[in-house]
């Protein structure tokens, strides 16, 4: 379950949400914050809060500050995100400190007025010593359907 808000206020986009995720039978749940100022690089950065959970791993916080720098090529929104991120002690399964960098590559096509097919491919480098994961690099790949009304 997620709900959310955003308010658009000039060149800034502000958003807050609530998420609870389900892993078999155990629950995250999450407060996410996130602040983006509209321009060339469209800066943001954004905060993940874990604020309970039924998961083996701490509650805490997760800082992300970025840049996604977008640009029209015909009908097609193309976006370059680059990010790192920051973890507090124990939210992945790790100590503190810097958790990750990414770079990657979104893109989006209207098909009508009402509907927007998407695509993204991000890679990361994780920091084995906050994020413990199998790998300290991989890729991860997204498509999307939108419907807007």
């Amino acid at each position: 379950v997620n709900v959310g808000l955003y308010y658009t206020m000039d060149k800034f986009k502000f958003q807050l949400g609530y998420g609870s995720w389900n892993y078999a039978s155990q629950t995250e749940h999450v407060v996410e914050g996130k602040v983006t100022y509209t321009s060339l690089l469209n800066p943001f950065i954004a905060l993940h809060g874990r604020v309970a959970d039924g998961i083996p791993l701490k509650t805490g916080l997760v800082t992300v500050v970025g840049i996604t720098p977008g640009y029209k090529l015909g009908p097609v929104d193309l976006g370059f995100p680059i990010a790192v991120s920051a973890d507090t002690d124990g939210f992945h399964g790790g100590g503190s400190g810097f958790g990750f960098v990414s770079a990657g590559i979104s893109a989006s096509i209207p098909l009508s007025k009402h509907v927007v097919l998407g695509a993204a491919v991000t890679y990361y480098h994780t920091n084995d010593k906050v994020i413990v994961n199998p790998d300290e690099d991989f890729v991860t790949g997204s498509a999307s359907i939108a419907v807007t009304f």
